[in-house]
C-alpha cells in the first residue's frame, strides 16, 4: 500500500498534514478523491483501527484516490507562529476547522488531483465542521460530490449521558490549562485497563471492558459488537488533548436545542450583532448528503441525527444500523458490511466520475510504511509469467534488462516474422497459380 503525506497551510497560520492513500488499482473510470476528516480528541490514525477492513482502506481497494485530513490541534499540526504550549495556539473551536481548516485542505486535493469534485467523509465532529463549511460558505457545495456524515455531532439536545451533559463544563475546565483540555492522565489511567480486559480469553474480564464502552460511547450491553484489537489499540492513538472551546460548544448545544455559532455571552452582541448567536444555515447545505446513523449513539442520539435529516434540503440516504453505538463507526467488526461497502455502492454511483490523470511529479513523502513502497516497486518489477515466455518465444536473460518495452520489442518482432512466413505462403501459392496456368496453355 503506497501512502504520502502534504502539508497545507490556513490563512491563520496552521500548518495541518494530510496524509494519502494511493488506490491499490487504476479503476477503468478514475473517480473522484475521498476526503476523510475525523472526530474531536482524534487525528488521521482513528480511520485506521480495523487495519485492513478500516474505510479507507475498504476506499481504497474500490479504487478510491484517499486523503485524511488533520484538524488544528493533534500530533500532525503545528502553528508557524505559536507552539502547543501557548494559549493562543489553542483559542480555536470546531468552527474555526470548519471555516479555516477545510477550505484548503479540499482545495488543495482538488489541485493536486485535477478533478472539480471530491467525496466528503465526517465522523462525529468531522460531520460537525463538515456542516460548518456548506453552511458559512456555500459555494464549496460545488465541490462536493457526495457528503456522507456517520455518527454526526450536530444537534445534541437529546445527549443521553447526564454526567456530561449537566456537569460536563466543570469536568473540562478541571482538565483545561492554556486553553487546552489535557486528558493525558485519563489515557494513562485506562491504557492498562484496556490492555489487561479486552480479550476474548478472559470472559470474565471481559464484561469490565464492555460495561466502560457501554458508559462512554453507548450501545447495547448485550450485543458487544466492537471488534477487540480496535478496542485495545483505541487509547493507543487517542489523542489526549485538544482545545476547550471546541468541548464547550458541545456542551452548549446540548441545552440550546439548536445548531448555533459559539456563544460568548454578553460579549454576543459585539461578535455578532445579536444577544444570542445566529444558527447555521443548514438549508443552504445542498450536496447530495447521506447520513449514517447509530441505533444505541451515546454522544448522536438517534431524534438528533433525524433532526439534522429534516433540517438539510437534499438527504438522499438515511441509514439506521441498529445495535451500533458511537465507536463501532470506526472499530465494529460490522462496520464493513453496514457502513463502509453501502458508502463504496453511494458514491459508484456518481454520475460526474471523469478520468482525469495526475501530472503532478513531486516526490512524495512517505507516511505510512516505507515497506508498502517496496511491495509495490518489486510487484512492479515481476518477471513475465510462463505463459508469457512460451509466448514471446525467444527472450532470454536481455528482457530484464529491457523490462515491458523489451517485451513490447520482442513481440513486435515475433509479429513481423508472422508477416513474413505469410507474405512467403502467399508468394508460393501465386507460384503454383502461375505454374496451373502455363499447363493449361501448353495443352
Amino acid at each position: 500500500m503506497l501512502s504520502e503525506s502534504h502539508s497545507i497551510e490556513t490563512s491563520d497560520g496552521y500548518l495541518l498534514s494530510i496524509h494519502r492513500i494511493v488506490p491499490n488499482s487504476i479503476p477503468k473510470v478514475k473517480k473522484p478523491p475521498c476526503f476523510l476528516i475525523h472526530g474531536v480528541i482524534e487525528s488521521s490514525l482513528e480511520y485506521l483501527q480495523l487495519q485492513e477492513d478500516s474505510l479507507p482502506f475498504v476506499l481504497s481497494d474500490n479504487g478510491f484516490d484517499v486523503y485524511l485530513g488533520n484538524a488544528r490541534g493533534n500530533q500532525y499540526t503545528s502553528h508557524r507562529k505559536f507552539n502547543k504550549n501557548s494559549s493562543e495556539f489553542w483559542d480555536f473551536g470546531w468552527h474555526e476547522i470548519g471555516v479555516y481548516d477545510l477550505p484548503p485542505m479540499i482545495d488543495y486535493i482538488l489541485n493536486f488531483t485535477g478533478f472539480e469534485k471530491l467525496f466528503f467523509i465526517g465522523f462525529s465532529q468531522g460531520a460537525t465542521v463538515g456542516m460548518v463549511l456548506l453552511s458559512m460558505l456555500p459555494e464549496y457545495n460545488q465541490k462536493i460530490e457526495q457528503v456522507h456524515l456517520t455518527g454526526p455531532a450536530v444537534f445534541m439536545n437529546h445527549f443521553p449521558n447526564p454526567v456530561l451533559k449537566f456537569h460536563g463544563r466543570q469536568i473540562v475546565e478541571l482538565f483545561t490549562e492554556h486553553n487546552m483540555v489535557n486528558l493525558t492522565a485519563v489515557r494513562n489511567t485506562f491504557q492498562p485497563f484496556m490492555q489487561d480486559f479486552c480479550h476474548k480469553t478472559k470472559p470474565l474480564k471481559l464484561l469490565p471492558c464492555i460495561i466502560l464502552e457501554f458508559m462512554i460511547v453507548g450501545g447495547n450491553i448485550y450485543k458487544f459488537e466492537a471488534d477487540l484489537r480496535a478496542l485495545r489499540n483505541f487509547l493507543n492513538v487517542f489523542t489526549p488533548y485538544t482545545s476547550k472551546k471546541q468541548l464547550l460548544h458541545f456542551i452548549q448545544l446540548m441545552h440550546s436545542r439548536k445548531f448555533h455559532l459559539y456563544d460568548f455571552g454578553v460579549e454576543n452582541v459585539k461578535k455578532y450583532g445579536t444577544i444570542n448567536p445566529p444558527d447555521y444555515q443548514l438549508k443552504l447545505v445542498d450536496a447530495p448528503v447521506y447520513i449514517y446513523c447509530a441505533g444505541q449513539d451515546g454522544f448522536a442520539e438517534r431524534r438528533d441525527v433525524e433532526t439534522l435529516r429534516d433540517s438539510i434540503p437534499n438527504v438522499k440516504n438515511f441509514r439506521l444500523i441498529k445495535n451500533f453505538n458511537h465507536y463501532d463507526f470506526e472499530g465494529s467488526r460490522r462496520a464493513k458490511d453496514e457502513v463502509y461497502l453501502p458508502m463504496v455502492n453511494f458514491m459508484n454511483s456518481a454520475t460526474t466520475a471523469k478520468e482525469v490523470l495526475n501530472t503532478n511529479g513531486r516526490k512524495p513523502k512517505f507516511w505510512w510504511n516505507k515497506f508498502m513502497l517496496t511491495s509495490w516497486k518489486q510487484k512492479k518489477r515481476q518477471e513475465p509469467t510462463a505463459n508469457e515466455r512460451d509466448q514471446l518465444g525467444s527472450i532470454e536473460t536481455d528482457t530484464d534488462r529491457k523490462g515491458p518495452t523489451g517485451i513490447h520489442r520482442n513481440r513486435q518482432e515475433q509479429t513481423g516474422t508472422e508477416r513474413n512466413r505469410q507474405e512467403q505462403i502467399g508468394t508460393d501459392r501465386n507460384r503454383q497459380e502461375q505454374t496451373g496456368i502455363d499447363r493449361n496453355r501448353q495443352e
